[in-house]
């Protein structure tokens, strides 16, 4: 039977298993192993009575292998702050009712806790915006290192305006687009070339461009019980506009009656690290456009 046709239950009990497999080669007994989400792909807490692990089971036909280990490799970067560092090699495993490996990621646990936007303080988001400077700070200088230009890092999807709203794009409706009224369409498209024309006028700056998160929205974000910053969930990491990167975490902000605060708080802490042009901030919220529109 085919792994999709299963309800959510069976899926969760397959993956699981994968999960003990895994876990068996890894040379790990686990003292628990809870599921803590699948959506996209599922995604395990793991315990060993000595380490914390995470472990995700990558879902099948999503991503090819050199993707997922140019993925890994980005996450063993030297001085990569507070990220999840992988802790084994990947696993080729097996799912019954798919066709092809299924691959299993292991890493070391990052504790922290998510905080919903609603609860952010100004202080808060600027030490995220902080983070991400630093976080940018060493792509930009060991990722593009020739020795990592060489390796697999190649791998990763270009999250340009075409990674973005192309034929190839992750957030590509496929199908779905029949759902969505030609009016409709015209305004997602107006936006679209908006952050078209603010892509052009960035690639003319030097060092606008480089290996980002992705997806560093509110819940792969968490705050560490040392009041660091940590991020989660590299499985939409690519080459991209490190200013897309300073956009997604306002996706979720916009709603709110302090915007206007958060929105300059992450600007702050981002620029007193890493200095940008004034003219990037208007940038910002066609980007963030942009992003609603993709996702």
């Amino acid at each position: 039977m085919d792994f999709y046709t299963l309800n959510y239950d069976a899926q969760v009990e397959r993956l699981t298993a994968l999960a003990h497999t895994a876990l068996n080669a890894w040379d790990i007994t686990p003292t628990r192993v809870e599921l803590v989400s699948y959506a996209n792909n599922a995604v395990f807490k793991v315990g060993d009575g000595q380490f914390d692990y995470g472990l995700r089971v990558y879902r099948p036909g999503q991503k090819d292998l050199p993707t997922i280990e140019a993925e890994q490799a980005w996450l063993r970067l030297p001085s990569m702050p507070h990220v999840p560092a992988p802790a084994r090699a990947l696993h080729h495993g097996a799912l019954e009712g798919v066709g092809g490996p299924v691959y299993c990621s292991l890493w070391y646990w990052v504790p922290g806790e998510v905080v919903l936007p609603a609860d952010l303080t100004p202080e808060q988001v600027e030490r995220i915006g902080a983070f991400l400077a630093r976080f940018h700070g060493v792509s930009a200088v060991e990722a593009d290192a020739p020795a990592q230009r060489d390796r697999t890092l190649a791998y990763r999807p270009r999250l340009d305006y075409e990674g973005l709203f192309g034929e190839r794009s992750p957030y590509n409706p496929g199908a779905g687009s029949q759902y969505i009224s030609a009016e409709s369409q015209t305004v997602l498209d107006e936006v679209a070339e908006q952050v078209r024309g603010v892509m052009l006028q960035m690639d003319s700056d030097e060092g606008a461009f480089g290996l980002i998160h992705g997806d560093l929205i509110y819940k792969n974000t968490l705050f560490t019980p040392e009041g660091e910053v940590a991020a989660i969930d590299f499985d939409d990491c690519g080459f991209g506009y490190y200013l897309y990167d300073v956009a997604c975490p306002l996706l979720f902000y916009k709603p709110l009656p302090h915007y206007d605060a958060l929105k300059a708080a992450l600007w702050d802490g981002y620029t007193a690290v890493r200095p940008l042009p004034e003219r990037y901030r208007a940038h910002l919220e066609v980007l963030v456009a942009g992003r609603y529109v993709a996702s």
